[in-house]
């Protein structure tokens, strides 16, 4: 025996399932599980294999979509994804594939990322696929991409994510975490595009980070072009509905606990962590990219939801260091005996525990159970605009602290309305 596939059920509790299959690989066995054979072609690595096991010790049930409802958002649909070469991106574009797309585009400015993404993906869905080396703050070269293809559905995924990094490289965040996004919203109304989905994160939640800042200021670009092109009033949808989804992290990106994690083990070292209270959201790629998916078809029949956020049921947070324990066991160790746990520091601006939703923001149901949906402060198209050149022109002259005052002044001026509902125009400050 060689093999040995381990089901959901039959164990006692998840501990039990989890030293099931530490003895197993104990015993030079492979160990996968019924998930893990149905979406082998998912990745090829294996790593949804591991994200599985992880999951199932620390007791997380994983979201099964209806491959049939999954296939009738995308299916005969011409799909653009940005950021298409990084993690959610790629699996964003290759589940769009497999559920029927009539062609999928990717737009990265990775040209390893771009290669190895048209590489790897399997031989029966290269021949809808199609990559673009760009970036997204090059407005000629999206116009480009945009003009080419045509794309139904636009999956806004490019983005600088990295806390520390982005913090170091301020400028560089704003020039694809913003304005690469309001360039590719503009492109997508302007060829008429049926949705632009912006993939948020937790972290533009009552953000503390430049990456937060970043992300909350590309929902409210969402927000601000749901107002029709010439009457700044909400379109209803009428034309390009834009939308963001909002979610956690995710098991097995780059940079992911997980995967550090697991370098550290193979090292030999011990397992760093900042604070042994720290908890955050974590879903599946899969599940992810399936919610995202499905985030589009929804409607509603409240046209004031024109500017809405979609926020992914995410379940309770998880113990980073339960995640460090779970590695070590898969390992086939004992922690804190064979593998130490070190406790680092809290880095600055780091929460201990992210939030999906602001105190002050509304919060209703969908459709669907697993996505929750809030609704996206206006700020009108002008003043938006204005906001972006004068960012952009920040990013140049390097004032971290002037670009700091103006996105929290425009996060500030998002529920700015007049007692008629209208949005009001924002006062000149910096060239705004």
């Amino acid at each position: 025996m060689t093999h040995v596939i381990i089901g959901r059920g039959g164990f006692k509790d998840a501990n039990e399932r989890i030293e099931t299959i530490r003895r197993a690989r104990a015993s030079g066995l492979n160990v996968m599980t019924f998930r893990g054979v149905e979406n082998a072609d998912l990745d090829a690595t294996g790593r949804l294999l591991r994200e599985v096991d992880v999951l199932s010790m620390l007791n997380r049930e994983q979201y099964e979509p209806d491959e049939n409802v999954l296939a009738g958002v995308v299916a005969h649909k011409r799909i653009l994804v940005t950021g298409g070469a990084g993690s959610i991106g790629s699996q964003l574009a290759q589940r769009c594939l497999m559920l029927g797309a009539a062609q999928v585009v990717i737009a990265d400015r990775s040209e390893a990322g771009v290669f190895h993404w048209l590489k790897n993906l399997p031989e029966a869905l290269k021949k809808n696929a199609d990559a673009r080396l760009v970036d997204v703050a090059s407005e000629s070269g999206m116009t480009r991409v945009f003009r080419e293809f045509k794309p139904d559905i636009v999956f806004h995924a490019a983005a600088l994510k990295h806390v520390p990094l982005v913090e170091a490289n301020w400028a560089s965040a704003i020039t694809t975490n913003i304005l690469g996004t309001w360039i590719c919203a503009q492109l997508a109304q302007k060829f008429q595009a049926q949705r632009f989905v912006f993939i948020s994160t937790d972290k533009a939640v009552e953000p503390t980070t430049f990456l937060g800042l970043t992300k909350r200021f590309g929902e409210l670009i969402c927000g601000a072009m749901n107002q029709h092109p010439q009457t700044g009033q909400a379109d209803g949808g009428k034309n390009t509905r834009f939308t963001s989804v909002r979610f956690g992290n995710v098991f097995g990106t780059e940079g992911s606990v997980v995967n550090v994690f697991e370098e550290q083990i193979k090292a030999g070292g011990a397992l760093t962590i900042t604070h042994p209270e720290m908890r955050r959201y974590f879903m599946t790629a899969n599940e992810a990219s399936s919610l995202v998916i499905l985030s589009t078809a929804i409607d509603t029949q409240d046209a004031a939801t024109s500017s809405r956020i979609y926020v992914l049921e995410m379940g309770e947070q998880i113990k980073i260091i339960d995640i460090a324990r779970a590695m070590i066991r898969l390992a086939g160790k004992n922690p804190d005996v064979d593998v130490e746990i070190k406790i680092t520091g809290v880095r600055q601006f780091e929460k201990l525990e992210e939030k999906l939703v602001a105190d002050d923001e509304p919060i209703a149901k969908t459709n669907n159970n697993n996505i929750l949906i809030t609704r996206c402060p206006q700020i009108d198209l002008a003043s938006m605009k204005k906001y972006v050149e004068t960012l952009v022109a920040i990013a140049i002259s390097g004032d971290f602290i002037e670009a700091l005052e103006i996105i929290s002044a425009a996060q500030a001026s998002g529920n700015a309305r007049d007692a008629t509902g209208k949005v009001i125009a924002l006062n000149p400050k910096r060239g705004i």
